[in-house]
């Protein structure tokens, strides 16, 4: 036991002086050290790029709120009667006013604060049952307020609106991908609006240990399923490309993985950001935003070596950088960039502290940032034929869109609706072209599986139907 502890303090040593380069550039100050303070925080940029931060006071149980002004940071207390102020998000409208969703625990509701000048307006929205957890607020371009939630008392996502006169309030009811949720799906709930002011999100659903996307057309929402094998759709973030496209952060705990999944307007893109970070006990561990340039930028806490890191994609590789170092350090991050630089916010859980990082945004020439794509992979996997069927179906997938490579390794395989493996259908090296294999359902039950496709560089799942 004490040689394991002598190495992993050695690995640690090695992992600090190896990034100690890369911390060059970020800017680290203490927001707020009153008590124990930080928890459940959120962080949104006002149109002059000043951060604007939400956060928990655990001592006092107060929803507290943190802005700076040129070098100075200011902090107040937002909301003191109760216990009030978990799982907090920020957003900021059109006229820089701060807008803030929140969980009020001693009465098991949502609560909403905006603030206009120095003068706070404090409300409840759902008092229906225990509600309002895993909140996500944004604002469209009339500055009113979109909230997405959770309610205990149902087991399924709520949804908040306010109209000009009043909250319009509705059960989330998910609809397509083959098959209704009823319950189990809400938690780590993210919100974001297109172009039109039409909202999307994603969150976890817990039936089926997924990731999940939803946007809303009239009551429904129709959804898809991201991500589906194994515990996956942990600490969701959502954001919108200039082209209305979702870009998903969130965790996979089956590998331990920190992963991103984006929508290229046919399929689903998915690949490992990390594979040693995302989950420390039960805190909040990943959040990601989109630059100015659409790349995905993700705030994380590294478990292994107790390190909190940014990492971006760059359109080669995911580029990393150590932020900061120390127990607990990296715990609820929250990410925004403007066109000047990275803003992250995050709690500081060895001294109980809510800490702020910022670094100038790295930038290419604007010929190369206006040609950035996420990946040159034109990878296709087609839906099955027939579907549904009785005995067999034939499942198609193209790889032409890979010139110039050999050997592209491939795995494809069922899996059923609790994400257990039924059948590897192809696991082996491919060369650029279009292939098709058959499944023969003929032993297994009827109902909806599950076939999934992965190369280096791509991932899509799609569903199947068998009738029997």
């Amino acid at each position: 036991m004490r040689k394991s502890k002598v190495f992993v303090l050695l690995l640690f040593i090695m992992m600090m002086g190896l990034n100690s380069a890369q911390t060059q550039g970020w800017q680290i100050e203490v927001v707020d050290s009153l008590g124990w303070v930080g928890e459940y925080n959120s962080i949104a940029l006002d149109g002059s790029g000043n951060p604007h931060i939400s956060y928990y006071d655990w001592i006092n149980g107060n929803l507290k709120y943190a802005r700076k002004t040129g070098t100075t940071w200011s902090t107040e207390v937002v909301d003191s009667l109760g216990t009030v102020g978990l799982y907090s998000s920020i957003t900021i409208d059109n006229l820089d006013n701060p807008h803030i969703s929140y969980y009020d625990a001693t009465n098991g509701d949502l609560k909403y604060a905006q603030r206009t000048g120095s003068i706070w307006s404090i409300e409840k929205v759902d008092t229906s049952g225990n509600v309002g957890q895993h909140t996500s607020i944004t604002t469209d371009d009339l500055g009113n307020p979109y909230i997405i939630y959770y309610s205990v008392s149902d087991d399924y996502q709520k949804y908040a609106h306010w109209k000009g006169s009043g909250w319009e309030i509705q059960d989330v009811r998910l609809v397509g991908s083959g098959i209704p949720l009823t319950s189990g799906y809400g938690k780590y709930s993210s919100i974001a609006l297109d172009s039109l002011s039409t909202p999307v999100m994603s969150c976890y659903d817990r039936e089926n240990q997924s990731l999940i996307y939803a946007k809303e057309e009239g009551t429904l929402w129709t959804f898809q399923r991201v991500d589906v094998p194994g515990n996956v759709g942990f600490f969701t973030t959502i954001d919108l490309d200039l082209k209305d496209f979702p870009h998903i952060g969130y965790y996979d705990s089956t590998a331990n993985n920190v992963k991103y999944a984006y929508w290229d307007g046919s399929v689903w893109f998915i690949q490992t950001v990390s594979n040693t970070g995302g989950w420390d006990g039960n805190w909040f561990m990943v959040s990601m935003t989109l630059d100015i340039y659409d790349r995905p930028h993700f705030a994380f806490h590294e478990d292994g070596f107790e390190l909190f890191i940014h990492t971006y994609w760059d359109g080669t590789g995911w580029n990393s950088t150590y932020v900061d170092g120390g127990y607990g350090v990296g715990h609820y991050p929250s990410i925004d960039i403007d066109r000047d630089g990275i803003h992250i916010s995050y709690h500081d859980f060895g001294y109980g502290n809510l800490k702020y990082a910022w670094m100038p945004l790295t930038t290419g020439t604007e010929e190369e940032n206006n040609e950035f794509r996420m990946s040159n992979f034109e990878v296709r996997l087609n839906q099955n034929s027939p579907n549904p069927f009785t005995s067999s179906t034939q499942i198609r997938y193209n790889l032409s869109g890979i010139m110039g490579q050999k050997n592209i390794p491939v795995h494809l395989a069922i899996y059923d609706i609790t994400g257990r493996l039924v059948e590897t259908l192809v696991n082996k090296n491919h060369d650029p072209g279009v292939y098709q294999i058959q499944w023969n359902g003929k032993d297994h039950a009827s109902g909806i599986y599950f076939y999934r496709l992965s190369t280096d560089n791509f991932t899509d799942t799609k569903n199947l139907i068998l009738l029997r």
